[in-house]
């Protein structure tokens, strides 16, 4: 399309060209300079005739300059409905691929050499103080759930609090790590081959919402797990 465009620029200025040398033609023709001769008149249907072509080829150009654009559009349109098709394909797989578990459920995910580490969310409960000095901000509670973690895989793994997210029925996410909270507390580390670690881990929420899942990603696994609150964890249990 662009060396069109530079023909269509070309052709332009060439005819312009034609016209200015047409111009002074008919000026050196004029009665005031000389009469025209049959010489003169031949030169003038010649300009004439090439102003035609030239008018004619930039007539041809814009057809095809215009049907360039009909057919970028067309491929377009094509990418745009393949693009709107495999994402509408990512999006089914991911929906389909999310498992959902339950408190207590042993979450088991498998590397690419067949070894396994594991995942368990034992209880979650709502607290109010812990301890003598320590409690949740003003309008805020505390979540605390009871996290084990195991490596069976031949492999270091590493282990943190902050791979897990509580979410309300709102669909908001809360991650902000309480200062305090229930011991013992799950550390951040690295666990070693046949090991296993359990702590809680306690998140500060506001007082009156209510939550529905934990998400967590300390496994081999994208999008996250999925652990179903049942009952929900409403500010009253």
């Amino acid at each position: 399309m662009g060396r069109n465009m530079k023909r269509f620029i070309v052709l332009s200025i060439t005819i312009l060209a034609l016209f200015f040398m047409f111009s002074i033609l008919l000026f050196s023709c004029s009665p005031s300079s000389k009469q025209i001769t049959a010489s003169d008149n031949s030169e003038i249907a010649k300009l004439m005739e090439q102003i035609e072509l030239k008018d004619q080829e930039i007539a041809d150009l814009k057809s095809e300059l215009e049907a360039t654009k009909k057919d970028l559009e067309s491929v377009s349109k094509a990418l745009n409905q393949k693009l709107e098709e495999e994402t509408t394909i990512t999006t089914t797989t991911e929906v389909i691929t999310q498992e959902e578990f339950r408190i207590s459920d042993e979450i088991i995910r498998t590397n690419n050499s067949g070894e396994s580490i594991s995942l368990v969310v034992h209880s979650i409960e709502n607290i109010k103080k812990y301890g003598k000095y320590e409690e949740p901000s003003e309008g805020m509670r505390w979540v605390a759930f009871d996290v084990e973690v195991a490596n069976n895989t031949s492999e270091v793994m590493s282990y943190n609090p902050y791979n897990y997210v509580l979410r309300d029925a709102d669909s908001y996410s809360y991650d902000d790590m309480a200062f305090g909270g229930k011991e013992p507390r799950l550390s951040s580390g690295d666990l070693a081959t046949g090991s296993r670690t359990r702590g809680w881990v306690t998140i500060e929420v506001p007082k009156d919402i209510t939550i529905i899942e934990i998400l967590a990603t300390p496994l081999y696994t994208n999008p996250p797990v999925v652990i179903k609150l049942v009952p929900q964890l409403d500010p009253s249990l």
